[in-house]
């Protein structure tokens, strides 16, 4: 037996062993004991751990990103569990999955008070985001002005949102003329033109406005705190079987969980990494942080620490589902609390000890209030810096830094009503690179990119102030001229005309190619109904005029 061989069979039968030269058999002793000490040191670590199996409410996202910390950080293992997430989606329901033993734990929100009042043994272990992010998405052109026009209208409506069914009905909404229909879990449904028809959607404000501004869907936000309502947003929560068969399991989850949130908190771009790292999301980088800042402000933890639960506010919150109706509220709320066994603390014993606690907490609040108020306005000017680069993100060509197509058609739609309305003058100038396909036929497409960069720069320099340069796609380029007459699109054609003249193009080793453009003008008429009828006559005059290649 050679030395590979022993390795890859440590239990050696006595004949084997003895056919080993003594040198040898002194120096494996420690080895192979070594070998199986390490084996089962590991195997003592595994068996340590308890497996749980949590499962989520949506897809991966930063919504979860508390439990991603505490996986990455090793909270979990430290506090002895091996914990698995169970992704989950619009139609899936995380009290059915818990309630049929498919998982531990769960994340849910105030709708298990509703579960509890129907009978389901659901146990609250801890509230993490202390305000509800549900409201009520709206498409800007569908004519809901307030949720009691959502009578007669389609709502995209996922299952656990019961509390948004509070909102509507303490509103006044009669839920019967509303037309409810499953969440797709894509916000592009709620695009014009899709069928079937869509006006509305519950939504996370952390992630659906987001959504909608990528897809260019204007929408109007309706949030119960609005209306004075204030709910729990995600909550852990397990069976009443399992808390009271594993309290000290549900205790160290419930701990790991929150200093998983407060690695999250102070760490959310590590976070961010880490869901793109290893979790199938669905969102890019900018999404996750936009959710990120967003979701800062459901945790409230400036005030209230991760995880508090308010046995009054349960009962507020109860009261509301009584109130439109969802459940009698017959059961006493206190078995819905997970409440693990503590000790007194001295402070509480010692009234001297209790006074300068008291003393501290004022102070330590007034601080928190002044951080809070800074750091609120700064997370504020993040979000809206981020909401402002995707806006800019939607509508500029990646390539030349010009308006793209989408950009184009807002304006030149708004200053064609604009022209109309005041009877002024509105220019087109269409323009086409010629010869495009054989300088990228002969130079590469990258030389081909170079070139159409070029002209773009000659179009913003020849504008003026007002105008609109946009790149429609390929090598079509648009200017939109309000205000001018064809002197002015005379002169900015022979501004183009020169700028290409005495500004080649070289890239490396590459050229210098001298440009030429076709140039096609176009005149608002009175008779035009819209601004492609500019754009064609506009086009026809290119055309017509366009060299030969």
């Amino acid at each position: 037996m050679n030395a590979q061989s022993s390795l890859d069979n440590p239990h050696l039968s006595t004949a084997q062993f003895a056919s080993v030269p003594t040198r040898y058999r002194v120096n494996l002793l420690p080895i192979l004991g070594l070998l199986l000490s390490l084996v089962c040191s590991s195997s003592s670590v595994a068996s340590d751990l308890t497996p749980v199996r949590v499962q989520l409410k949506w897809f991966h996202q930063f919504q979860f990103a508390g439990f991603y910390a505490a996986q990455s950080q090793g909270y979990f293992e430290q506090a002895g569990l091996a914990v698995e997430l169970v992704e989950g989606g619009p139609s899936l329901d995380p009290v059915e999955q818990v309630l049929a033993g498919v998982a531990d734990f769960g994340v849910g929100n105030s709708s298990l008070v509703l579960d509890y009042q129907e009978g389901k043994p659901v146990v609250f272990v801890a509230a993490i985001f202390q305000h509800s992010p549900f409201v009520i998405l709206a498409r800007d052109e569908a004519g809901i002005n307030s949720v009691l026009d959502l009578e007669g209208r389609t709502l995209m409506g996922e299952t656990h949102a019961a509390e948004l069914l509070v909102y509507l009905i303490s509103s006044g909404v009669d839920m019967s003329k509303v037309n409810l229909i499953p969440h797709t879990g894509d916000m592009r449904s709620l695009k014009v033109g899709r069928l079937p028809a869509i006006h509305a959607s519950t939504a996370y404000i952390s992630t659906e406005p987001f959504q909608a501004i990528k897809a260019s869907i204007p929408y109007k936000i309706f949030s119960p705190r609005d209306a004075g309502i204030d709910f729990y947003g995600d909550s852990l929560f397990t069976t009443r079987a399992y808390a009271d068969a594993n309290p000290d399991v549900v205790k160290a989850m419930r701990d790991a969980l929150l200093d998983g949130w407060r690695y999250a908190r102070q760490h959310p771009e590590v976070v961010v990494s880490d869901i793109l790292a290893n979790y199938p999301t669905r969102k890019d980088r900018l999404a996750l942080t936009f959710e990120a800042h967003a979701i800062n402000g459901l945790l409230n933890d400036e005030l209230v620490e991760i995880g508090y639960v308010s046995t009054s506010r349960l009962k507020k919150i109860s009261s509301l589902f009584v109130k439109a109706g969802l459940t009698s509220g017959k059961l006493d709320l206190n078995g819905l609390l997970f409440q693990p066994s503590k000790r007194t603390p001295v402070w509480v014993l010692n009234s001297i000890g209790g006074l300068i606690a008291v003393c501290l907490l004022s102070m330590v609040v007034a601080v928190r209030f002044q951080r809070l108020n800074k750091q609120r306005l700064t997370e504020i000017e993040h979000r809206k810096r981020l909401e402002e680069k995707l806006i800019e993100q939607a509508s500029t060509d990646p390539l030349t830094g010009l308006a793209n197509r989408r950009r184009f058609q807002e304006v030149s739609e708004r200053e064609f009503v604009q022209a109309r309305r005041h009877k002024r003058p509105l220019g087109v100038v269409v323009i086409d690179l010629d010869s495009f396909k054989s300088i990228n036929d002969r130079y590469g497409h990258h030389f081909g990119d170079v070139c159409l960069q070029s002209l773009a720069r000659a179009c913003h320099d020849s504008i003026r102030s007002g105008d609109l340069a946009a790149r429609m796609g390929g090598d079509e380029f648009t200017l939109l001229l309000p205000d001018a007459c064809e002197n002015a699109a005379d002169t900015i054609k022979q501004r183009l005309y020169e700028w290409l003249k005495t500004h080649p193009v070289c890239e490396g080793n590459l050229g210098p190619v001298y440009l030429s453009i076709s140039v096609g003008v176009g005149w608002w008429d009175e008779n035009d109904e819209g601004i492609n009828d500019v754009l064609r006559r506009a086009d026809k005059n290119m055309y017509d005029e366009k060299r030969p290649e």
